[in-house]
């Protein structure tokens, strides 16, 4: 804003304007599967010990929307174990190892402050049992979400996430420049591995 008067001109600071939406259109739930680097659709078939993720295809939103999912019409809760899938910073469920239980309808949800849209078509998992012994499945871990490099403003909250693939499950341990976190640096850090 620019006022004048005859005895000068004062310039109003900018300002920024964001407007929150979100979409109504959703696309059918898609759902792929880890073969070798590469990841295809899970038409063929899923077997127990799979990798897979199911990919909401949800509506654009600002701020971008959070995304819920649901299996057999009850609420997934994120569980590090991987068992019952676990949404990454995309809002895709990843399994990390499949097993025949996680058959069933998976429906999904997103919300922001614009609103809330849910996907009304479910996505069916068939997941058959592998005859495989225990020492078949293990695999080599694989990055699901790789730590990276961030850059942020000061006091700026962030979150590393961190999620391999592997079986039996990971353990996680944080380092930083080298060494483990100590008890002085985790009261002001928060760290975790899914």
């Amino acid at each position: 804003c620019v006022a004048r008067n005859d005895f000068g001109t004062i310039y109003s600071p900018k300002v920024a304007l964001q407007v929150q939406y979100l979409d109504t259109n959703f696309l059918p739930i898609s759902c792929y599967k880890e073969a070798g680097n590469s990841m295809l659709d899970c038409s063929s078939g899923l077997t127990e010990g799979d990798v897979f993720v199911l990919v909401c295809n949800g509506p654009d939103g600002w701020p971008f929307p959070k995304t819920t999912w649901y299996f057999n019409e009850n609420v997934i809760t994120d569980n590090p174990g991987g068992l019952s899938g676990t949404v990454n910073q995309y809002g895709d469920l990843v399994f990390p190892f499949a097993d025949p239980g996680q058959s069933g309808d998976y429906t999904c949800q997103v919300t922001n402050e614009k609103g809330t849209y849910s996907n009304h078509d479910s996505y069916h998992v068939s997941i058959a049992n592998s005859d495989d012994t225990a020492i078949d499945k293990v695999k080599t871990a694989a990055w699901l979400v790789q730590p990276g490099d961030l850059t942020v403003a000061q006091h700026t909250p962030v979150t590393i996430a961190c999620v391999v693939s592997s079986f039996p499950g990971p353990t996680y341990r944080w380092t930083f420049n080298g060494s483990p976190f100590d008890s002085a640096m985790t009261n002001r850090l928060s760290f975790g591995g899914r």
